[in-house]
């Protein structure tokens, strides 16, 4: 298990999807369904 906080966790998840959002923004739902490395399988 972690030894990082709860809330510490809670941040890197935020982050994460923050960073999937601007990775994502300029994309259409096209692009981004045939970018194997944006939909990660």
């Amino acid at each position: 298990m972690s030894e990082r906080t709860p809330n510490l966790l809670l941040e890197d998840i935020k982050e994460s999807a923050e960073r999937i959002l601007e990775y994502i923004k300029d994309l259409s739902f096209d692009e981004f369904s045939k970018d194997k490395k944006t939909i990660d399988l």
